[in-house]
């Protein structure tokens, strides 16, 4: 996974502790997954019972006792008998305990993966709703302190109320802006760390910048998921599929029987042995049609994932390309232009009118939000190449 290193605020006790990337808050939030536990404990017991499957059957113990009609002394018997398969048929159903629990561990891995990225998704939303609250933070601030201005010249007679009304308009809408960031992103720190102890949460503050991730070669992307645990899946499956063919081949032969008896009958005793051989005549054409098309949907759902895989991977480059083009292009005029500061600088010297004023911070406000969704989507197809 290619992360550069980020400038990531990361709080390890209660105040803000600065941290080299994601990694450490990522390995947090995985750590207390519950979900992911579960499925590792429920892929732990199908392999626990394909293994179990593979045993010897239980011994069977038999009883009999017959009572003759017309007098005289009762007839009773006694066994023991243990099953088993082709000896075959045991080797192929380890391998495919094998390989089942080769495919698990690579599906897990799969999905330990898609959770340290949903997890670092749900960072970078945590920081673009942020920097969001920052910005309006700031405007409302500033509405504020105008509109405290504005009425003291109100009552000195120095202004009109038609521009009182319309900062208390402007400042209404800044506060209910702000108060909405605030909540969003209260909301998105709670679902991140629902599940981390309280004493572990990182503070609220402790995500303030961006990670300074940059776009690698489509080549390494590429490579990097061709070799991973998705590829790791593809190879598992066939395996699989491979594992069961050889289970339904040894299906074809018989299994057997092995029991001692024991009987009473007529004042003696009888010792000796019986012998079973199960023949697989009506099951063995079909098990092994099931087994041909199970090997031909593996490699065919092979192909297809890996399509997909490469498909995925290039969509997202693309974006990723796209995304960076824009904020090469607009980063000069938002990016530590300093709009606002200079806007109000232009008002309070009289070179802008209150309504010129208002009208130019509603645009670099909505042009700042813009430049930081670009900023997030970027990011977010960066953590989807590298999420593999």
């Amino acid at each position: 996974m290619k992360f550069l290193i980020p400038l990531t605020i990361f709080a390890a006790f209660a105040t803000t502790v600065a941290a080299t990337d994601f990694e450490p808050t990522v390995n947090l939030v995985v750590k207390y997954n519950h979900g992911l536990k579960s499925e590792l404990y429920n892929r732990s017991a199908q392999v626990a019972e394909a293994r179990a499957a593979n045993m010897l059957s239980d011994p069977e113990v038999e009883g009999e006792l017959l009572f003759p009609q017309g007098g005289g002394k009762n007839r009773w018997s006694v066994g023991l008998t243990q099953g088993f398969d082709w000896p075959g048929a045991y080797r192929a159903r380890r391998r495919a305990a094998a390989a089942l629990a080769e495919f698990n561990s690579a599906e897990y891995d799969e999905m330990l993966h898609e959770a340290r990225y949903e997890t670092r998704c749900a960072l970078i939303e945590i920081i673009s709703t942020g920097k969001e609250a920052a910005i309006l933070r700031d405007i409302s601030s500033s509405m504020d302190e105008l509109l405290a201005r504005y009425l003291l010249a109100w009552e000195k007679g120095e202004t009109t109320i038609l521009d009182v009304n319309k900062l208390r308009v402007e400042a209404a809408r800044a506060k209910a802006a702000l108060n909405a960031a605030e909540a969003e992103e209260q909301r998105l720190i709670t679902e991140t760390f629902i599940a981390v102890p309280e004493a572990e949460r990182p503070a609220a503050d402790s995500f303030t910048e961006y990670p300074l991730w940059t776009l690698e070669p489509y080549e390494e992307y590429l490579h990097e998921a061709m070799t991973c645990s998705h590829a790791k899946i593809i190879a598992a499956q066939g395996k699989v599929a491979e594992a069961n063919a050889s289970v339904a081949a040894a299906g074809r032969y018989p299994s057997f029987s092995l029991g001692y008896r024991h009987a009473f009958e007529d004042g003696t005793h009888f010792n000796g042995f019986a012998v079973g051989i199960g023949l697989p005549f009506y099951s063995r054409r079909q098990t092994s049609l099931a087994s041909k098309a199970g090997l031909l949907a593996a490699e065919n759902t092979a192909r297809q994932l890996e399509y997909e895989l490469e498909a995925e991977l290039k969509a997202d480059y693309i974006a990723a390309e796209s995304l960076a083009a824009q904020m090469r292009d607009m980063g000069p005029a938002v990016e530590n232009a300093d709009n606002l500061r200079l806007l109000r600088r232009a008002l309070d010297g009289g070179e802008l009118s209150l309504l010129d004023y208002l009208r130019e911070v509603n645009f670099f406000r909505e042009a700042l939000i813009e430049y930081n969704t670009l900023r997030r989507s970027y990011l977010l197809r960066i953590a989807s190449l590298s999420r593999h």
